[in-house]
């Protein structure tokens, strides 16, 4: 399994206290010992960091991904540190200003076969994949930055905050004399209605290479209903316990619905549907400027309007997909 930063950095404070119970300053002098008090404060400070931002990164996700009520649970915070890397992304946006843009996207549609396209792309000399918050079968395949799941953060100008350093890129193309290609491959951004026009307001006038994936759309949403349920089996095993409660109103309608002719039903609704067209003109508006760009996404619209499972009406539209990109 692979180790998240903030586990790295526990064994690393756990190390130095054990470290500082022995008589180190008898054997090396008072300075050695100064300089690892030092060290040791330092990492505390960085661990209680990184352990709010896990905690916080742990209610956003599991509300806006997992569809759940994110409640302060032993076993969930557990999971969630072998998962999550809460200090990279801090590091990532911290040094936004230093990182590079994408030369290729892969905007989807879900299971239209994105994935084996993305593996396809890394797999040539010079390709390049994002950052993904999650150690995941999809990390460097997608960011989901405009899916939200950075705390509902989906400024343009913080994209590039998921991608290489540009001194890395210079190095490869002016040094190596070797390509140096950043994708990024979000199934989720062809149906979003907040991707594109803050896409393009990232990119600028960039020419970049766009890829879509198509497919029958009857298959594609009797594979989006089997993904989805294997995903919310995920969650549950990560000790989410699904809501009979309530919990999520302010943000989910009727969900998670039963079947996936409910859900179909559920994505052709008024109230869905208003969510849709919401969300895409508040992305507009943050992307002219209207709105602040700072703003939170409200939880309602992410990662889609209502869910992932309200999307069903939403998948396989292709040509009005597209025209919301093309107007961009």
């Amino acid at each position: 399994m692979k180790l998240t930063d903030i586990r790295l950095l526990l064994v690393t404070f756990i190390a130095q206290v054990c470290l500082s119970l022995t008589p180190i300053a008898d054997w090396c002098g008072p300075s050695v010992a100064y300089v690892q008090a030092k060290a040791l404060l330092f990492s505390g400070v960085l661990l209680m960091i990184g352990l709010i931002v896990l905690v916080a990164f742990y209610k956003h996700t599991a509300a806006v991904v997992g569809n759940r009520v994110p409640k302060l649970q032993w076993a969930p915070l557990y999971n969630y540190f072998f998962i999550a890397k809460p200090l990279e992304l801090l590091w990532r946006f911290a040094t936004s200003p230093l990182r590079c843009l994408p030369d290729v996207l892969v905007v989807g549609e879900v299971r239209c076969g994105t994935t084996t396209l993305s593996e396809h792309l890394k797999s040539l000399p010079g390709v390049y994949g994002p950052f993904c918050p999650f150690v995941h079968p999809l990390d460097g395949k997608e960011s989901f930055y405009f899916a939200g799941t950075y705390f509902g953060c989906v400024h343009p100008y913080l994209y590039r905050a998921v991608f290489p350093f540009k001194i890395t890129k210079w190095f490869y193309e002016h040094v190596l004399g070797q390509p140096f290609l950043v994708m990024d491959a979000c199934a989720q951004y062809l149906t979003s209605p907040i991707a594109p026009a803050l896409m393009r307001k990232a990119l600028g006038a960039r020419d970049i290479s766009i890829f879509v994936c198509l497919r029958d759309p009857v298959d594609q949403n009797r594979s989006w209903w089997q993904f989805e349920q294997a995903s919310m089996a995920w969650f549950d095993s990560m000790g989410l316990s699904r809501s009979t409660t309530g919990g999520l109103e302010y943000m989910r309608m009727q969900y998670p619905p039963a079947t996936l002719l409910d859900a179909h039903a559920l994505s052709l609704s008024n109230n869905v549907c208003a969510w849709y067209n919401e969300a895409e003109q508040l992305s507009v508006k943050m992307a002219s400027g209207a709105v602040s760009p700072w703003t939170k996404v409200p939880n309602k619209y992410l990662t889609w309007p209502n869910g992932q499972l309200s999307s069903f009406a939403h998948n396989g539209c292709f040509s009005r997909n597209l025209h919301r990109w093309f107007k961009w």
